[in-house]
């Protein structure tokens, strides 16, 4: 997966069963993982999150976080506008008198 090899070094996804099968780690899966051949799925979050002392969504969001690290230094955004937003506030409904 990308970007797992920098927490997952390659020495536990090949052949570290010892440490992986007493966090109840599957070593292939883990091994998959390192070599991109399978995707992080809500099992291997909670698995890894328990094995490493971390959250789920850590894992989850690994592959994520990593995309827009290696694209934000590829695409340049500088030259795009963001859109205007109505500078009138009466434009805006105004919640507090919906709720009274």
């Amino acid at each position: 997966m990308r970007g797992t090899e920098r927490i997952i070094p390659q020495s536990l996804g090949h052949g570290n069963d010892r440490s992986l099968a007493s966090s109840c780690v599957p070593s292939k899966r883990v091994e998959q993982l390192v070599d991109g051949v399978n995707s992080m799925t809500p099992d291997m979050t909670l698995r890894l999150a328990r094995a490493f002392s971390t959250t789920p969504a850590y894992w989850m969001n690994m592959p994520t976080n990593y995309d827009m690290a290696v694209t934000s230094k590829k695409v340049d955004v500088s030259g795009i506008e963001p859109l205007s937003h109505p500078k009138d506030d009466s434009a805006k409904p105004d919640i507090r008198s919906a709720a009274a």
